[in-house]
């Protein structure tokens, strides 16, 4: 499916039974107010489905990959 969150446009789909995949591209992420968009976006998501969610680099290989992890209200910024 496609959510469309401002500028940002958020492709989404599974990619494992137990994976949700949202893909985005950075470079429509052009003011704050496009980022608090997509972070309202990740916690509601969180608070939806009960679990973290986290945002990764492309092609997603390790926690070193992980940049920011949205758990409801709570984010965090795990340093790789």
């Amino acid at each position: 499916g496609t959510i469309i969150l401002g500028s940002t446009i958020v492709k989404t789909y599974f990619s494992r039974e137990d994976e949700l995949e949202n893909d985005i591209t950075p470079r429509e992420i052009q003011h704050l107010a496009d980022h608090q968009r997509l972070v309202d976006y990740m916690n509601a998501i969180s608070r939806l489905l009960q679990r973290p969610v986290e945002l990764t680099r492309e092609n997603y290989q390790d926690a070193f990959d992980v940049l920011m992890v949205a758990n409801g209200e709570d984010l965090s910024f795990p340093i790789g």
